[in-house]
């Protein structure tokens, strides 16, 4: 039976409670950083859902998911209908569907819980066995959506703990494992809201301070766990400290693809490389924006004169092509002291953008219609080697990339630092750079290194190991930021099992939830008999 808080409310009701609670949770992601709202809004989606079939709790989910994620990716529409040839109908049509595409995934989790719920209503009726469940069924649904298709694992929950307590727990179990707690104490939450509003409707003093005491319980050991696990160190320094430049040029997105903005870009470029003094110098994603074999030759001899005259080892972001094809991979190329050639140490992005770096044979009528002249990128090989300079090894990551978990922890295992290159000159104005900055704050709690970021228009940043940004630059400004990171040494639990253990026990509990009870094990209600 379903509570009398949610047989209260007609269904229209509970929709637009639903979108509610998800526009609200956008404001926990950055840059509002309300992290504490997260389980709050999950618990309210919760409370609506007990009563409710699978169908309606899968509607339910499908609102909420579209008001989280339609909310958190709106910066997608300005990006197309500005820098591509989409227009206006055609970019909101994608945002859209894109939006709707990831609100599919609330939907299911919360479809699949109240089919269990029913199923099972003696074991999932309430109390751990029904949180443990509905936080597996949840952070199953986020893991799919991370891993689907190439996965797009924007705005996980476990994200906006990136620097809140939760998050300490993150080199144990990762973005998916502190998505998974934070259903939990949502769940435990609103089981506990209900219960009490029950027990004070019916004067039952004893019914809400059960309630009252057991959600005390939970959060109690939630917070012991956090104050208590992150006190193992399970990485260390190496004793050296890297002095890195990052270099945000501010370039107009539209004047770089053209040959003066090239030069402008270049000669920006190279005059603020001009004074560093670092190990390391660091441009944006593609702040040339052409195949390194076609630059032009002043340019690479101006490069490498530069590094050789400063010391410094430079990591710009261009293209690498091979043989006739003029983009092959989007690249971060790097210039080393007493190097030659064209370029001494080349990483190439390996999860490209669908439809914006990469297409396929059957959606090729749709990049065609967003692009007029369009060159599918080349994916990287997996694995590929760190980057190796005299005080330390860089594992690079090229924007989108810093949102895969078990991806980046496998090149931090090779490396003392993340360093990422990124251009959100596309969606000036939005707070997509928050966003994804955000993302490798949780990349740098689970691996234990510093995440340096350094961006076009902005995002340019330095995370230490604990997840919190030690310096940043403001957005839309040209400048740079010097500073040292201490590079370390060490692997978290996170980095040498992956989610595997999450998935794996999540997958057992939830087998063991929907078995169905014996014939012996069901209260059965004892009945009069006639004589």
């Amino acid at each position: 039976m379903a509570p009398a808080g949610a047989r209260s409310l007609g269904r229209p009701a509970k929709l637009f409670m639903a979108a509610l609670f998800g526009t609200v949770m956008m404001l926990s992601f950055a840059p509002g950083d309300a992290w504490w709202l997260t389980p709050f809004c999950l618990a309210g989606l919760f409370m609506l859902a007990p009563g409710e079939g699978a169908l309606g709790a899968g509607w339910l989910g499908l609102v909420f998911g579209l008001g989280w994620l339609g909310s958190g990716v709106w910066w997608l529409y300005p990006g197309l209908a500005g820098h591509t040839d989409a227009g206006p109908a055609l970019a909101l049509a994608l945002t859209l569907v894109l939006a709707c595409y990831q609100a599919l995934f609330p939907a299911l989790a919360l479809a699949a819980f109240a089919a269990l719920a029913r199923r099972c209503p003696q074991r999932i009726g309430a109390g751990a066995w029904r949180w443990s469940a509905g936080a597996s069924l949840w952070m199953l649904a986020e893991w799919i959506r991370a891993t689907l298709f190439g996965g797009f694992p924007w705005l996980l929950s476990g994200t906006a703990h990136a620097a809140a307590p939760l998050g300490a727990l993150a080199p144990w179990v990762g973005v998916m494992g502190v998505g998974w707690i934070n259903a939990f104490v949502a769940l435990a939450l609103a089981d506990a809201s209900l219960r009490v509003h029950e027990g004070l409707l019916a004067r039952k003093r004893a019914a809400w301070a059960e309630a009252a005491l057991q959600l005390g319980v939970t959060l109690g050991l939630v917070a012991l766990a956090c104050a208590l696990l992150p006190l193992q160190r399970w990485t260390a320094p190496t004793g050296q400290r890297l002095a890195v430049r990052l270099i945000q040029g501010d370039m107009a997105q539209r004047s770089m693809a053209t040959p003066a903005g090239l030069a402008q870009a270049a000669g920006r470029y190279a005059a603020m490389a001009g004074s560093t003094s670092a190990d390391l110098t660091v441009m944006p994603e593609t702040a040339l924006p052409l195949a390194w074999s076609a630059m032009p030759p002043p340019v690479l001899a101006q490069w490498r004169a530069l590094a050789g005259a400063r010391r410094t080892a430079l990591v710009v972001g261009a293209f690498g092509a091979d043989g006739a094809r003029r983009m092959a991979t989007n690249s971060a190329l790097a210039l080393l002291p007493g190097g030659a050639g064209p370029y001494d140490y080349r990483y190439d992005k390996v999860h490209l953008v669908p439809f914006g770096e990469q297409t396929w044979p059957w959606s090729a009528w749709l990049t065609g219609l967003i692009y007029r002249e369009f060159d599918s990128l080349e994916p990287g090989a997996p694995g590929q080697a760190p980057l190796i300079l005299e005080k330390g090894r860089v594992a690079l990551g090229i924007c989108f990339e810093s949102l895969f978990d078990v991806a980046t922890a496998n090149k931090a295992a090779a490396a003392g630092v993340l360093v990422n290159l990124t251009n959100f000159g596309w969606f000036d104005g939005s707070y997509a750079a928050a966003q994804h900055l955000q993302a490798g704050q949780m990349r740098a709690r689970e691996t234990g290194r510093p995440f340096v970021q350094v961006g076009n228009t902005g995002g340019t940043a330095i995370a230490g190991p604990d997840g919190e940004l030690r310096a940043t630059l403001p957005a839309e400004v040209t400048a740079v930021l010097d500073a040292e990171v201490e590079l370390m040494q060490g692997m978290t639990p996170f980095m040498r099992f992956g989610n595997g253990p999450l998935l794996g026990a999540s997958l057992i509990l939830l087998l063991l939830a929907a078995r169905r009870p014996a014939a012996s094990d069901v209260e059965v209600a004892p009945t009069a008999v006639r004589t």
